[in-house]
């Protein structure tokens, strides 16, 4: 998918499997819920030099980083509560130019046979260099485990307590005509679990 400027909300993009096929290719698009698996290339390329945020997104058994930002600059990005397992490079990448800033907060990484191979973050995350992106609270999953119902048949519903009400930015939520407020936190991943958020639910499935 080659998107321009706006918001991808709830998209899918897998098993786009030629060498330099990407997931997505963002042109100064913002990401909410997205899920890029088993594309060629990586599962997310930032190309435009803009601000960009991508929320609650995943990256799984893509041929190249999870996301990489390789535009020439990047005025600032805003990665929260992404899943990033089994890249065939970094989890995130930022292989364009150092000079930017941004915050890679609460995301999660796995180990052992989900490690991504070469690494969570490549050498220009946390380097400081122009004020760098700084990557903060990240999470470690227990070797071999991923935070999803079946991700090798496409389901992507969260179900590791790693990532249920994992994320940054806890919330209130108010239900209509409910005397008190109940406290949220948000999940790790683009699927929300149903038994941390009221008003969310359901999976993403497709098939291989």
């Amino acid at each position: 998918m080659d998107a321009g400027s706006g918001l991808l909300v709830n998209c899918i993009s897998y098993s786009n499997t030629t060498a330099n096929s990407c997931g997505f290719v963002l042109n100064g698009m913002n990401l909410l819920n997205c899920i890029a698996a088993y594309n060629g290339s990586d599962g997310f390329r930032i190309t435009q030099n803009t601000s960009v945020q991508a929320i609650n997104c995943d990256a799984y058994m893509n041929g190249g980083s999870g996301i990489d930002m390789s535009a020439a600059s990047l005025c600032s990005a805003l990665i929260r509560n992404c899943n990033l397992f089994t890249n065939s490079a970094y989890g995130i990448r930022s292989s364009g130019s150092a000079s930017r800033i941004g915050v890679i907060q609460s995301c999660a990484f796995g180990t052992g046979t989900m490690t991504n191979a070469l690494g969570n973050f490549d050498a220009n995350i946390n380097s400081g260099v122009y004020g760098g992106i700084i990557a903060q609270d990240s999470i470690l999953f227990p070797a071999n485990q991923t935070p999803w119902v079946d991700p090798g048949n496409g389901n992507f519903r969260i179900t590791s307590s790693y990532a249920k009400a994992a994320g940054a930015s806890s919330f209130t939520q108010s239900l209509i005509n409910s005397p008190t407020n109940t406290v949220g936190f948000p999940d790790v991943g683009a699927a929300q679990s149903a038994s941390t958020n009221a008003a969310a639910g359901g999976s993403y499935t497709f098939a291989q």
